[in-house]
This record gives structure tokens, sequence and C-alpha cells, in this order.
């Protein structure tokens, strides 16, 4: 993202001022280290193939899922003050948050996290203003080219 905010400098994605940047900064350190460790190791639970794999982990897993209700709350919460999360504009807290919603999304479609009741789709019932956050990140000139073509067919 450092790359694409000097190649490409409007939007800033890490922010105009010294505050922005702070905030942005807070963003992504907060999902480094909450959202994204619960999603990995729900992901590996979900989309493991191995039927066992809930079974061998499932209280760390049922915590990585209260870990994602609370993240998730959190961010819904967020954006009910504002369009993006770190600040009135798109920002590197967006881009950096917005694939591990798409997964927790993804994930909340398979068959192996039924038992997990992960809360999450649809987004739209679920995160009302995280579903209109990810929808305004999908309007962006070039989105379909960054979406993976095989995750359109599954």
């Amino acid at each position: 993202m450092a790359y694409l905010d000097r190649k490409h400098p409007s939007p800033p994605l890490f922010g105009e001022s010294a505050e922005e940047a702070g905030a942005i900064a807070r963003v992504i350190a907060e999902h480094e280290s909450s959202l994204y460790p619960a999603l990995g190791q729900i992901a590996r639970a979900v989309f493991s193939g191995d039927p066992t794999a809930l079974a061998d982990e499932e209280p760390a897993v049922r915590a990585a899922v209260a870990t994602l209700h609370e993240e998730l709350a959190r961010l819904e919460a967020s954006l009910a003050r504002r369009d993006y999360l770190a600040g009135p504009r798109l920002s590197a807290a967006d881009l950096t948050v917005y694939p591990s919603i798409q997964l927790a999304v993804r994930a909340a479609t398979r068959p192996a996290a039924a038992p997990l009741d992960l809360a999450v789709a649809p987004l739209a019932a679920r995160s009302p203003k995280l579903a209109a956050w990810g929808a305004r990140i999908e309007a962006l000139p070039g989105y379909d080219a960054t979406y993976p073509p095989r995750w359109r067919a599954a």
C-alpha cells in the first residue's frame, strides 16, 4: 500500500495529517492484533477440508468466533459515525480490513461453518453499516480486476 500511496497519491491512503495517519495506523493495528488472528483460526477450521479440524481445535475456534463477533460489532459502531474506518475517506485502514470481512462472509457460507454460528452472512442483514461500507469499496474503479476469479465461481 505504501507503493500505491506514492504512485497514486490521491486519495492519500495514509492520510494528510499526523492525526489521520495515527487513526489509520490504529485501525490497522487493531485488525492485525485481533480480527486477523481470529479469522485465521476460523478459516483453518472451515476451509481445511478436514472434517475433524473443528473438533480438534473447537475451544480455540469458538474463542475466535467470539472475537469475530466483538470486532464486527466494533467496526459496525465505528461506521455508524463515518463512511470509512479511519475517517471521512478511503484509507489504508479500509483496504486492510475489507479482505478480512470478505473472508468472514465467505467462511460463513461454507457447510463446515454451520456449527460455528458465525452470524456474518448475509452481511447486509447482520451488519448493515459494514455492508454499505463494503459496497462503497466495491464501487471503486478497478475493484473488479482485484477480485479473485475463483471466488466468483465458488
